[in-house]
């Protein structure tokens, strides 16, 4: 069996009342970073919440030589797919947030489940909302709908709103085909 996903969506503001200054506060931040004002330590952020946590980063390290680190999420035991669903695992939650809040990144990829409102254990828009600023350049979700705009305050739009967050690549409603 073959599986391919597809990804169709796009990231816009959460809230109506702020569109404008929304993309105009975007397109400011964009020509900071283009005029070298801030920048992205050259390391990569790999979350993957259904089973891979700590052996992608030694493989992206064997393949890529831009990335100087290859950070993963530290949790006790490693998980296997279907754990939990969307159950509480602390470990994981602290270690995720802390790494966003003290370590900058050209790119944090996310595998596992989502919702328009939420992460695997519950990392929520207003969990990103409240913290004080994000240093990641790019995030890419692979998680069903967190990018579906069609929800009022969706998650990947969250942090996008965040600190010097350029890009996020999200899906809104993702598309499997199974060829078998």
């Amino acid at each position: 069996t073959n599986i391919s996903d597809i990804a169709f969506g796009c990231v816009l503001p959460n809230n109506s009342t702020y569109k404008r200054n929304y993309i105009i506060n975007y397109f400011s931040k964009l020509h900071e970073f283009k005029k070298g004002n801030f920048s992205f330590s050259k390391s990569v952020l790999f979350a993957d919440t259904q089973r891979y946590d700590g052996q992608f980063p030694s493989q992206l390290a064997a393949i890529s030589t831009r990335w100087q680190v290859n950070d993963t999420i530290n949790v006790p035991a490693k998980l296997e797919q279907g754990i939990n669903g969307y159950g509480y695992y602390p470990a994981w939650t602290q270690d995720y947030i802390s790494k966003l809040l003290t370590k900058s990144y050209e790119l944090v990829t996310y595998m596992g489940h989502g919702l328009p409102y939420s992460h695997y254990f519950e990392i929520y828009p207003y969990t990103i909302a409240n913290l004080p600023s994000l240093n990641s350049m790019i995030f890419d979700f692979i998680s069903c709908s967190v990018g579906d705009f069609t929800n009022y305050n969706y998650l990947a739009g969250a942090y996008l709103e965040k600190g010097k967050t350029l890009f996020i690549k999200a899906y809104t409603v993702p598309i499997g085909i199974f060829i078998i």
